[in-house]
Parts: C-alpha cells; structure tokens; sequence
C-alpha cells in the first residue's frame, strides 16, 4: 500500500481486560450491512465520541454560565425588592398620617379665557365641549 494514501495504526485489545473484551465484542457485533469493515466501523466509532465528548463539554460551560446569570438575576431580584419596599413603607408611613397633619398644598383659580367665535366653530367641528 502506499503510505501516503493510508494512516496506519495498530490496536491491540487485551483479552484480560474487561473493557477491551466489551469493545471487542461490539466490533464483532457490528451491523456488517452498515460497517463492512472494521476500520470504517472504528473510525465513526472515534468520531461519535468524540463528538459526544465536546456536546458534554458544551452542555456543561453553558450550565455554568445559565447557573452564574441565574444567581444573578436572584440577587437583583431580592435588591429590587427590598428598595421598593423601602420606598412603599415610606410612602405610605406619609399617607397614613393623621388627617389634620396631612399638607394638601392649595391649587390656586385658574383664570377662565374667553373663546372667540372661531374657537367655538372649531370645537363644534370636532365635537369637543365647551366645559
């Protein structure tokens, strides 16, 4: 064979070894419709778990990230909640105050402006009412 057309590696599966036992067996089980040869059968073998390695990889960085923005999303949710309800005891500590302490500051008259002819057309056109 030409070296350059072909990887070559030599695996050895020890017969005392559980695993290899395992292992040697699945190759003999293979589907041999599928996987003709065992060095095709090897081969998608690595590649599948190899891929499953990097999807656990993955699986867990993102756990660790949603696990870190939930921790913090927690924390901002108990600093809102307890400003807020700083805020509506204050607030309504000053509205439950005796009625004769509560301040109602006095609005003063407002001046009534004296429509023109032109102003009352024009409110009629668009329905609006004179007060």
């Amino acid at each position: 064979m030409d070296s350059e057309k072909v990887y070559v590696s030599t695996i050895r599966l020890y017969k005392s070894r559980q695993l290899h036992k395992q292992a040697y067996e699945k190759l003999m089980q293979r589907d041999k419709e599928s996987f003709k040869r065992k060095d095709d059968f090897i081969a998608e073998a690595i590649i599948h778990y190899a891929e499953h390695l990097n999807q656990e990889a993955k699986e867990k960085e993102f756990q660790v990230i949603s696990d870190h923005f939930g921790n913090q999303n927690s924390q901002m949710y108990d600093i809102l909640r307890s400003v807020l309800t700083e805020v509506l005891d204050d607030k309504l500590a000053k509205l439950c105050k005796a009625p004769d302490k509560i301040e109602i500051p006095d609005e003063e008259p407002q001046e009534r402006i004296e429509c023109t002819d032109r102003d009352k057309n024009f409110a009629a056109f668009y329905n609006f009412d004179d007060d």
